[in-house]
């Protein structure tokens, strides 16, 4: 697993994440008076590069669905979730890496 932890200069933690090296983004956090500023964004971009698989997957809370489809994951399926006797939705949500599918499709033309 990968982590990575956004600190300002003053060394106070205001986010974290982490993927398998799978690609699964098992966490996203940036606090909330830091959230807006781009942050999360760069967590998971350098998380993304690091771990160059075919795609990443994610389970997103329903807040954070529209951060995810903003940067290229789509919703594959919709899950309800128990939680100390609470139902939560969140969804499972893919992004596929454009860069290996180019890769493998450059591959394979060469060798026809």
């Amino acid at each position: 697993m990968t982590a990575l932890v956004a600190v300002t200069a003053a060394d106070q933690v205001v986010g974290f994440a982490a993927m398998t090296i799978t690609g699964y983004l098992d966490y996203l956090y940036v606090a909330t008076k830091f959230q807006r500023q781009g942050i999360a964004a760069a967590l998971l971009d350098i998380l993304e590069r690091r771990i160059p698989v075919t795609r990443w997957t994610t389970a997103a809370s329903i807040t954070a669905r529209p951060f995810f489809e903003a940067h290229g994951y789509r919703s594959v399926r919709r899950n309800q979730v128990q939680r100390h006797s609470e139902n939560l939705i969140n969804f499972t949500l893919i992004k596929q890496n454009k860069l290996i599918d180019n890769l493998t499709k450059y591959d394979l033309d060469e060798t026809t």
